[in-house]
């Protein structure tokens, strides 16, 4: 797999709310009539934020963690620009992630994978979790994420 050298991936303090839902709305995680305000809060309410910043400053890819900063963490969002991705960006983001949650104390880092997602993630040292289920609760008109 080809790396992008030109490519910044670094934790971050915040992205420009615009890049944000540019990368969440081509995932396909970002609907219109959203509330474009909650993407602040969002980002401001992440432990980490990891992002892939290329040589002209824009954000082309994203992850985030979130934590309690003292016993674990959860890795979401991740996502890179379809005209970037296979270029080692998300194993960049998540392993930055990963890192930076161990370097502060963190006990154990979890996340949801995508279908499809878990090699991707085990090439990284991410292992599903036997006899665990992902749940979840359904708010009515809440964020659909």
């Amino acid at each position: 797999m080809p790396e992008v050298t030109n490519v910044r991936v670094e934790i971050v303090d915040g992205i420009p709310v615009a890049d944000h839902i540019a990368l969440l709305r081509e995932a396909g995680w970002f609907r219109d009539g959203e509330d474009p305000s909650a993407m602040r809060r969002l980002l401001d309410g992440s432990f980490l934020i990891a992002a892939a910043i290329d040589s002209q400053g824009r954000t082309i890819g994203m992850g985030r963690m979130i934590s309690d900063g003292a016993s674990d963490g959860y890795i979401q969002d991740v996502v890179v620009q379809a005209s970037s991705r296979g270029l080692g960006l998300g194993r960049r983001i998540v392993s930055l992630l990963a890192a930076e949650g161990r370097r502060r104390g963190l006990g154990w880092i979890g996340l949801v994978a995508a279908p499809g997602t878990v090699p991707f993630y085990r090439a990284l040292g991410f292992e599903p979790m036997p006899d665990h289920v992902p749940m979840l609760l359904k708010i009515p008109d809440g964020n659909p994420r």
